[in-house]
């Protein structure tokens, strides 16, 4: 960052063969690799091919690896950075072994770069999918905002036994995710996800949100069709690759920011999942660092006591077990379950609620979403407790940066998903995707 700052380069004098500054003619693209976060930065520009030797400089910026700050001779560029893209791309992703260095770009490596900044950094383009099923008869729409509004209408039916079919596959990915057969997981996901695209996507013109990507996709369900994993349509890649999506809840959109000033982390409460408690506290751990009150409950909670929490704070993050019996799923907190009738009555909620639980909690935070919470994220189906602090370490860290917070959900899903960890997929977003959480 601070070369980039400085729209300057600098490099100790033994790194010279690794970092050949003298091979940079005038006009040559320049990126940057940030090794904290494996995301690559650019294009920045050689404004000569000119190499200045400097002795001690006291001030970096330093590139390059080791302790880097005390060398005593070093060689320097002057780069053009106005340029730049502000948002970096994963380098996992772009077939780049980063594992050793590398200076000198292929022209196809270059262009591969460049291709996925852009598409990262370009405005995304909204559109609203409203679907409804009656029986095997689906009516569906699309609203596309680009340069004018469009708006289309479809009509088409579905096999009969749809549903049945989909809950079957999703059992066998989840008995496939808990005995740890990612292989066979994410095989079963593609045939899932494909089923899902063929059956309702493709129906809806929507190939072009495989093919381009670049969309803000929300999708407008009734309780029905919020159960149909349409963030894992799958046409050669999963929709969620390339897109940000969110599941709508009723009422208008809340755009613009909120200030967050006090998290709440729920963890185990029950006292029955041990990788619950630790998830709660490595994330207690996480968030502490920021400038950020954060409070850990690990106790058990009345119902009452904790609707009593939820206005006090403005994320709830829950690390636990749920009842998935009976009419109506609830959080297991140790003395009762707790749903969103609780919070029936209680004039401040939080902005956002995280459910980690044990099962399928959608219909759970739909319910949330009604009572008047902006945006919740929660599981669609059983996970292994464990597997999932990697992904909400880079969630909360984009969402209190300042990312808007389906966009913070999205790379988080995506990088987690590059780097073969396939639990996160089981969670899904809903609310409002442009909210952006200030601290």
């Amino acid at each position: 960052m601070k070369s980039i700052g400085h729209e300057l380069i600098r490099i100790p004098r033994n790194l010279k063969d690794k970092y050949d500054l003298y091979s940079i003619k005038k006009g040559d693209s320049i990126f940057f690799f940030d090794f904290e976060n494996r995301r690559i930065y650019g294009p920045a520009k050689a404004v000569s091919c000119d190499v200045t030797q400097e002795k001690n400089p006291k001030r970096g910026p330093f590139n390059g690896f080791g302790n880097v700050q005390r060398h005593y001779h070093y060689l320097s560029m002057q780069i053009d950075c106005s340029s730049m893209f502000k948002r970096g791309v994963p380098a996992d992703g772009l077939a780049l072994n980063t594992d050793k260095v590398k200076f000198l770009l292929k022209f196809d490596e270059e262009i591969n770069i460049l291709e996925k900044i852009r598409r990262i950094n370009s405005a995304s383009i909204p559109l609203v999918v409203t679907i409804s099923v009656c029986g095997s008869s689906v009516k569906a729409s699309v609203v596309e905002i680009h340069r004018g509004t469009s708006i289309n209408h479809f009509s088409f039916n579905i096999n009969d036994n749809l549903f049945r079919i989909l809950e079957r596959k999703k059992k066998a990915g989840e008995e496939l995710l808990l005995s740890n057969r990612t292989d066979e997981y994410r095989s079963t996901l593609k045939e899932l996800g494909k089923l899902v695209y063929e059956s309702f996507l493709r129906n809806m013109g929507l190939d072009r949100c495989f093919e381009n990507g670049g969309y803000t996709i929300d999708f407008v369900c009734d309780p029905a069709m919020a159960e149909i994993p349409l963030e894992i349509s799958y046409n050669n890649t999963f929709l969620f690759e390339n897109n940000i999506i969110a599941f709508r809840g009723e009422g208008e959109r809340k755009d613009g920011s909120v200030h967050i000033k006090r998290i709440l982390v729920i963890a185990d409460p029950h006292g029955m999942r041990r990788e619950a408690y630790r998830e709660g506290i490595l994330l207690y751990n996480l968030l502490s660092e920021r400038d950020i009150s954060v409070d850990l409950c690990t106790r058990e909670l009345t119902r009452d006591l904790l609707a009593e929490y939820f206005s006090y704070y403005d994320i709830v993050h829950f690390s636990g077990r749920c009842n998935l019996s009976g009419s109506e799923v609830g959080w297991d907190i140790g003395r009762g379950f707790f749903t969103a009738d609780d919070l029936l009555g209680i004039e401040r909620l939080p902005h956002m609620v995280f459910s980690n639980a044990c099962g399928n909690t959608l219909l759970f935070g739909l319910n949330f979403l009604r009572t008047g919470i902006t945006n919740v994220i929660c599981s669609r189906w059983k996970i292994p407790y464990g597997a999932l602090f990697s992904f909400l370490t880079k969630l909360y860290l984009k969402i209190l940066a300042g990312e808007e917070i389906g966009y913070a959900f999205n790379k988080a899903l995506q990088c987690s998903y590059m780097k073969g960890n396939v639990v996160p997929l089981a969670f899904v977003f809903l609310g409002e995707s442009r909210m952006i959480y200030e601290i």
